[in-house]
């Protein structure tokens, strides 16, 4: 597998040429995909036939909700097998496994400031609870559930704001803490993947989002990933299949996006894209290939891939107005990106 930013690469990479050579194809387009869905968060994943799945908190019920997408629009996969008088964090987290079976975790707000997590599976009748969650007094946070390579199902979790709680679904059925973290400062932006080994790496801010800190499980404890990084607002993490991990960020200075990769001591910049962003998400897809996308101070999402030597925009700069609510990927390697525009969210797909 090509290791990509092995190239000796332009420090600066104007992306914001928007010129287009006559004679030139045509671009390619993203569309919409389905209608805008009436949610505070939505976390997207995939089917292993490709069906794409999203779950939400309905902003009309306050029920967490499973729908796909059936080729003209989204379909409730079940009425919300959760508590109907219950009160939900904004946030859920999905994951789909290989039989796809939707898995759904989200947390109940309990009078007296208790956080219940509960985490669900969609048997093809009903909903049925995955493990004991009981003694789990705190909060899922935006896509932390995810299986690794061998089918087994992780969570995060946090607890007061502070202490993070990495679990593991054992061979019983039940939860079992795999590690925790102690997080300095107020979080405020957080990111958690699994490397190839199942092993967790988390990405958080500081607090007012001062630097970004990346840590890595080794299976025995936890290693700082580099030095804290300036941070300016917005940060991305993601990992290569060799599991070497790659941010994007927003500087302090100038509010100008760097990309960086890990080389086993420090953070080394890889290149710098000339453009002031508000936000930045950094993913690598199934083949390797490294892609950007990111919003400009006029709220314009645009999305970049690098081919090896360069970066290409796919599609046209500014596409959509809103706010950056993820990206991913499906299993032939297409993006996705979720989009905030008004009350809704509306997930787009870049059509070749």
């Amino acid at each position: 597998m090509k290791e990509y930013f092995s190239y000796n690469l332009p420090k600066h990479l104007n992306l914001c040429d928007r010129s287009n050579p006559k004679g030139a194809e045509p671009q390619p387009y993203w569309q919409v995909v389905g209608d805008g869905l009436e949610a505070h968060y939505v976390s997207l994943r995939f089917s292993d036939n490709g069906t794409p799945y999203a779950a939400y908190v309905d902003k009309t019920d306050g029920q967490p909700l499973v729908v796909k997408y059936n080729g003209v629009g989204w379909e409730k996969v079940s009425e919300s097998g959760f508590p109907a008088n219950g009160r939900y964090s904004n946030f859920v987290a999905l994951a789909i496994d290989n039989e796809a079976a939707p898995h759904l975790a989200c947390t109940q707000i309990i009078p007296g400031n208790k956080k219940n997590v509960i985490v669900k599976r969609f048997n093809g009748d009903n909903w049925e609870e995955v493990g004991n969650t009981s003694f789990i007094n705190g909060y899922v946070i935006g896509d932390s559930l995810r299986f690794d390579g061998n089918g087994d199902l992780y969570m995060a979790s946090l607890h007061n704001d502070r202490y993070l709680s990495v679990l593991k679904l054992n061979s019983r059925d039940n939860w079992e803490e795999v590690c925790n973290l102690n997080i300095y400062g107020q979080l405020e932006l957080f990111f958690f993947l699994l490397d190839k080994s199942g092993l967790p790496v988390v990405l958080y801010s500081g607090y007012n989002r001062s630097e970004f800190i990346v840590f890595r499980y080794t299976g025995e404890n936890w290693v700082r990933v580099g030095i804290a990084e300036p941070l300016g607002g917005s940060a991305s993490l993601t990992l290569d299949n060799n599991g070497i991990p790659y941010a994007a960020y927003r500087e302090n200075d100038g509010g100008q996006l760097k990309v960086v990769r890990f080389n086993g001591s420090t953070w080394d910049e890889a290149t710098k894209v000339e453009i002031d962003a508000r936000q930045v998400l950094l993913k690598f897809d199934n083949n390797g290939r490294l892609h950007l996308a990111y919003s400009d101070r006029d709220y314009q999402i645009s999305v970049a891939r690098f081919n090896g030597v360069n970066w290409e925009t796919m599609g046209d700069f500014g596409f959509f107005s809103g706010v950056l609510g993820g990206l991913t990927f499906d299993r032939q390697g297409v993006p996705y990106l979720v989009c905030v525009n008004g009350s809704k969210r509306f997930i787009m797909k870049f059509a070749r």
